[in-house]
């Protein structure tokens, strides 16, 4: 920087002794010891007669910050020796380059971003320099220090000669100012190694003008020192960052992404390279063919990033940089094969099975600010991923992402689309992000096979034999690991492999793929000798056909059995860990998490589909239907899917895939079994759309392959579809193929009496009851209840539990709560007896319902306490707050409060549960936070605030049009009868009238009938607002019909008698008139 500001400007900005009572070169003597100082994280500092704020520019005025950032606060202050000599200009240099990343740093990865001041472009133009950079340091929460050897050099020469240094001088205002101080060890070109200030001896200097150099120092080398090239200061980014804002990572947030493979070699050079694609634009793209290594060297970036492990090399600045470092808070890896596992892995990173409330978490999360890192893996279609980043593209230059990205693909470069402009705004010259992965040269090859193969290193071979080998054998990674499987199975001499790998060796234009092959084929040579290993090969070929990403061990163990079948061996002859360990010693399965999940390269998955016949001399026919026979037994269930069976999802898609790619051998019953399931699957994930087209098509399609649709797999298809237009509101449409499917399959099994039977009965009495007649979905809940027990000799079965929670309901709704309350209770008892405890999502459930028929009764208590252990299950199982079954607890409670007339308190727990919502889904359009809204439009209806009421119900109102598409939907029709009710009180009688008869109507018409306790309901507000207009008449006919409706649905509702009252003032009126 410029000479620094004098003496005397110093002691009148700052109360310290003079520097002329120290020595020449003392501007202040810390008020503590400068170790002490320099250790406060503090970014307060010491009282100061003249603050920031009040420091003059020469015309008089106040500053209103500096001048980039029209701010007095930063982040950062960089302290850097101004290069005096035009060819040198390393500090300027590395001093801007690290401003600037760490400022573009901020937008993706800090929340409100990040401010740096630099002398040349924060100082404003007018103004006194020296006071405006000690005011941008008083300003700052941290000194980055750069030391070089030349810049430490001229400082002992300054003080030496007693002249005022520059740098000295802002240490010193640092210690002064209990600064945290970040020095950066720099190695400029033509140095040796990077300046090290603990390195340096100071003992020999002894003249007075070193005490304060001397005081500072020892400050300094207790801090650690940050190496950094001048060439390349993007490799201190992370640390620089973390000082100030330092990350820290659970177990939980690193649960989806796979391990390296153990001894895999640690490439430290690719490592540094993304390391500074990262820290330059924020993300990096690894490219290269397929088994080059691009996957796993972003595992290892992953681990080396979180702190999981440490580079073995010490030969490169990245050690500095990882070692102990952990860069980011949460890693999301995204299995790019096809769009459905993109989404599938990021439900396991946002902990909710829902398909748009993880579209919507993601997309919040990318375009916000964060220490994330999102890996795409296996990118060779970037259409996968484009639909998660078209809602927040707005196609005019793309959009800022939050987070780093890297991303693995074959592709040279990704073509146009959502995500490439993504990835184009993050970067002005997003080819220099790109990192090209390429083969092993042989040094590389040799030093790794020596020390993976120790029979190889110990044996007597001929190094000239070993070294042509190695050249003739190439680079090719997936080869390589292939060879030390191969090798470390059979120990084979090096001559012996030459000779057997001569054809493919000699075959130039295709040696990689053919090597790989040829391999493959020997390492399963090796397992055809016994029974064990003829197993392995028929669980490869198993494998071939799933998700060979994340390969669960239930669902290997459940092919492990069909296998069994296969070959006529005796079940548990074979330990089937034995089987996986042959497997993984032939080099073809490797574990890839804790929790035992393996993996398999697509490479090998292509080699045992579609190349069985050359590899292996055992019969893989049969892999397929083995497959998807595993797959059906493990995903069988008799209600909705697991949390270990929604994790296993992903395989549905490949077994589900259309003829023309599955083997000649493929049953067709099977295919459509598949096909089924993966629908069931979207529907389970409220992918609705997508599993009602592709059931809709399959009922066909099984008809026309079965013949006939008096078939248990077609019941099963319109089961499905009926399950999942209930889901959508389309209830006749819905009732009509459960209608079907309960007579196929009443016509197959030969009686009633059958768990699929009543399965589909209680379908039946769920819509039943959305319709409002009540006493059809008894019936069905009883029938389903009856045959259920008769099935299974018990009622401790889920589908009873399933039947006794929908009786609740019909008593719910037709206003017998004590009985409700008794059958929750129950479903609840026999629920925690099947799942052997109360910590699930399920008893959560049911105890939300216990606590609305407590809440009715009038035991607000009881009902609070059922609440809030249906809280308590809920943050236990998804492990936070910010969950929406969490948030959906809190409206009973808010409920609870309501009726104890605690409306306040009601609005506060309702407005929590707002702002979780926001939280987990990302934005206010959802139909939940149209919910919440409109409970605290009750809450302030309630409080008599009817502007701020109608206010509520309005947005409500508004966000669920938005969210189902239309105003015919029962919830809309809901916040209609709201309005219409807020709009009567306000003496806006018109705008009520128009509110409820829409509401009326649109009941009518999703429920396909006047008889249900909503039309009750908004008739009986109808009626208040015709009486309002002393139209009694017509009120009178509107409060008889709901009178008349509520004596069927509920005729021991509380809402009678004031319906009743109502009815008797409107009558009386009439007589009046």
């Amino acid at each position: 920087m410029p000479s620094f500001i004098n003496i005397f400007r110093f002691s009148r900005l700052f109360q310290s002794r003079r520097a002329s009572q120290d020595s020449p070169n003392s501007i202040l003597a810390p008020t503590q010891p400068a170790a002490q100082a320099l250790a406060s994280n503090s970014p307060s500092l010491p009282d100061q007669p003249l603050p920031v704020k009040s420091v003059k520019k020469r015309d008089g005025n106040r500053p209103t910050g500096c001048r980039k950032h029209q701010s007095a606060v930063h982040d950062y202050f960089i302290s850097y020796r101004v290069d005096r000599s035009p060819s040198d200009k390393a500090q300027s240099g590395l001093a801007f380059a690290l401003h600037t990343s760490l400022e573009a740093a901020g937008d993706r990865l800090v929340a409100g971003g990040i401010r740096v001041y630099l002398d040349r472009l924060c100082i404003r133009e007018g103004a006194l320099w020296e006071e405006e950079f000690v005011a941008g340091l008083r300003g700052s929460q941290a000194v980055v220090l750069l030391l070089s050897r030349k810049s430490w050099d001229i400082l002992v020469k300054n003080v030496t000669n007693g002249k005022t240094d520059n740098v000295l001088k802002e240490i010193e205002l640092a210690i002064q100012c209990q600064k945290k101080i970040i020095p950066l060890c720099v190695k400029a070109e033509g140095d040796a190694d990077h300046f090290d200030l603990r390195n340096e001896n100071l003992s020999n200097l002894n003249s007075p003008n070193f005490t304060n150099l001397k005081q500072a120092v020892q400050a300094l080398q207790t801090l650690p020192m940050i190496p950094v090239d001048s060439h390349a200061p993007q490799l201190a980014f992370y640390r620089v960052l973390s000082a100030l804002h330092p990350a820290e990572i659970s177990t939980q947030s690193l649960s989806g992404v796979p391990q390296p493979l153990v001894g895999y070699r640690t490439d430290a050079a690719r490592m540094t390279q993304m390391l500074g694609s990262l820290a330059q634009s924020g993300h990096c793209i690894l490219t290269g063919i397929g088994g080059i290594g691009k996957s796993t060297l972003a595992q290892m970036f992953v681990q080396f990033a979180t702190a999981q492990r440490q580079l073995s090399t010490s030969a490169t600045a990245a050690d500095d940089v990882f070692a102990g470092a952990v860069l980011y808070e949460r890693v999301f890896w995204i299995n790019c094969r096809t769009a459905e596992t993109a989404v599938g892995s990021l439900r396991a990173g946002f902990g909710t099975t829902d398909y748009d409330k993880t579209l919507k978490a993601f997309r919040k999360c990318v375009s916000g600010s964060g220490r994330f890192l999102f890996v795409f893996d296996g990118l060779d279609d970037t259409a996968v991923v484009d639909g998660l980043f078209e809602p927040l593209d707005d196609r005019r230059g793309g959009f800022t992402c939050g987070g780093d990205f890297i991303v693995t693909t074959r592709l040279e470069r990704l073509p146009g689309g959502a995500f490439a402009r993504a990835i184009a705004t993050r970067s002005a010259a997003p080819a220099a992000s790109i990192i090209k992965a390429s083969l092993w040269s042989s040094e590389v090859v040799r030093a790794y096979l020596l020390d993976r193969c120790p029979a190889l290193a110990s044996a007597e071979h001929s190094l000239d034999v070993f070294d042509r080998f190695i050249e003739r054998l190439g680079g090719y990674p997936i080869v390589i690991e292939q060879l030390v499987a191969y090798f470390n199975m059979k120990q084979p001499a090096v001559g012996d492999l030459e000779l057997t790998l001569e054809a493919v060796l000699s075959d130039a234009d295709n040696s990689r793929q053919t090597s790989l092959v040829e391999l493959v084929r020997l390492s399963l040579k090796g397992l055809e000798e016994t029974v064990a290993g003829r197993m392995a090969i028929m669980l490869f070929g198993c494998i071939g056909w799933l998700d060979g990403s994340r390969l669960q061990p239930q669902l290997l163990k459940a092919c492990v059995k069909e296998i069994r079948k296969l070959l006529d061996e005796e079940d548990g002859e074979v330990d089937v860990l034995v089987i996986f360990k042959r497997l993984s010693t032939a080099g073809i399965l490797r574990q890839v998490s804790v929790d035992g999940t393996y993996a398999v390269h697509n490479l090998h998955q292509t080699i045992i589909r579609d190349m069985a016949e050359k590899v292996t001399t055992v019969d893989t026919s049969g892999a397929y239907n083995a497959s998807c026979a595993a797959y059906l037994g493990v995903m069988a269930r008799t209600r909705e899917f697991s949390t270990q069976q929604a994790d296993m999802a992903s395989h549905s898609q490949f077994l589900a895939g259309p003829p023309d790619r599955l083997p000649p051998g493929a049953e067709s019953l099977l295919r459509l079994q598949m096909q089924c399931l993966d629908a069931a699957l979207d529907r389970f994930f409220s992918r609705l759309e997508s599993a009602n087209t592709k059931l809709q098509r399959l009922v066909e399609d099984a008809a026309a392959t079965l013949g006939t649709r008096q078939h248990a797999l077609v019941a099963s298809v319109l089961h499905e579809l009926g399950a999942t237009e209930r889901r959508q509101g389309r209830y006749v449409d819905g009732m009509r193929h459960l209608q079907e499917a309960l007579d196929v399959r009443v016509a197959v099994h030969g009686t009633r009496v059958h768990a699929e039977v009543a399965a589909t009965v209680g379908a039946m009495g769920l819509i039943a009851l959305r319709q409002g007649r009540y006493e059809d979905a008894l019936a069905h809940f009883h029938e389903a209840l009856d045959t259920t027990v008769a099935v299974f000799g018990t009622r401790v079965h889920d589908e009873a539990a399933a039947a006794l929670g929908g009786m609740g309901g019909v008593a719910v709704r037709q206003g017998q709560y004590a009985a409700a309350l008794e059958y929750f209770r129950e479903a609840l008892d026999i629920t925690a007896k099947v799942l052997g405890t109360r910590v699930r999502s399920e008893v959560g459930n049911l105890l939300n319902n216990m606590g609305v028929a407590a809440l009715r009764l009038g035991r607000y208590g009881e009902s609070s306490r059922y609440y809030r252990e249906a809280h308590d299950i809920f943050v236990e199982v998804y492990g936070t707050r910010e969950h929406a079954s969490v948030a959906g607890t809190l409206h009973g409670l808010g409920l609870a409060a309501m009726r104890l007339g605690d409306f306040e308190q009601a609005r506060a727990i309702y407005t929590e549960s707002l702002v979780t919502q926001e939280k987990v889904f990302g934005t206010r359009v959802h139909e939940e936070v149209a919910a919440t809204l409109r409970f605290l439009g009750e809450a302030a209806l309630a409080q008599g605030h009817l502007d701020e009421a109608f206010g509520y119900l309005s947005e409500s109102l508004d966000i669920k049009v938005r969210v189902f598409g239309t105003r015919r939907h029962g919830s809309v029709a809901k916040s209609l009868a709201g309005l219409g009710r807020v709009a009567q009180l306000q003496g806006r009688d018109g705008e009520a009238l128009g509110f409820c008869r829409e509401a009326l109507q649109t009941y009518v018409e999703v429920y396909g009938t006047r008889v249900h306790d909503d039309v009750a309901e908004v008739l009986r507000i109808l009626g208040g607002v015709h009486l309002a207009e002393r139209q009694y008449g017509s009120a009178i006919e509107c409060f008889e019909e709901s009178l008349a409706i509520m004596d069927k649905t509920a005729p021991s509702h509380s809402d009678i008698g004031k319906i009743k009252e109502s009815l008797r003032v409107a009558r009386e009126g009439l007589s009046e008139t």
